[in-house]
């Protein structure tokens, strides 16, 4: 553990010389987990609430360190997240697909918002097609136009996403995950699908 990155933590332990550890308490962190997902399933404007958005994805950052002993389950889109408390849930995925979801949900107007940003080079006028756009870049960590211009042009008009990952990589940071530039495909080129 970084105590530097800790400050009150090294204090406490400094000043009282011992740290309780408590179990983890999995019922608990269900409780918080279905305010999230009530949250951002009742409320349409959870996705441009960007300070919401950049905290669920650290949040996600941080479940993906603890994953469930039995994570073999995969969780559909398609169905409903439900929230239980048993230990083959995996928090991270659950939170994760739910915002997913969300963005799945306006996928034709931001299909749309999205080659008028990355293909076209226009400026988005409407306010709520603005903050989507920023919206799926903050969640998707996706780089601006001014960066993949040059790349998406190399890719052409209708690549295939083998020719669109082929030519967009280089031009992200290598931060960038693939499954992030593949889900920037799947909305940019929603057409093709």
């Amino acid at each position: 553990m970084h105590c530097y990155l800790f400050p009150n933590f090294r204090r406490a332990f400094r000043d009282t010389g011992y740290v309780c550890v408590k179990k983890r308490d999995t019922a608990d962190e269900t409780e918080v987990l279905k305010q999230w997902l009530m949250l951002s399933s009742k409320n349409e404007n959870c996705l441009v609430n960007f300070w919401l958005l950049r905290q669920l994805k650290l949040l996600v950052a941080f479940l993906r360190r603890f994953p469930a002993p039995s994570s073999r389950n995969s969780y559909e889109l398609s169905k409903p997240i439900r929230i239980h408390s048993s230990n083959e849930y995996d928090s991270s995925k659950a939170l994760a697909a739910c915002i997913t979801t969300k963005f799945l949900e306006h996928k034709s107007e931001l299909s749309r918002c999205l080659r008028a940003y990355y293909l076209e080079g226009e400026q988005l006028t409407e306010d709520k097609g603005m903050k989507l756009l920023e919206a799926f870049r903050i969640w998707f960590g996706l780089p601006g136009c001014q960066l993949l211009k040059s790349f998406l042009e190399n890719a052409g008009k209708n690549p295939t996403l083998f020719h669109f990952l082929r030519s967009l990589r280089p031009g992200c940071p290598v931060t960038t995950p693939v499954a992030n530039l593949v889900w920037l495909y799947t909305f940019l080129y929603a057409q093709n699908g």
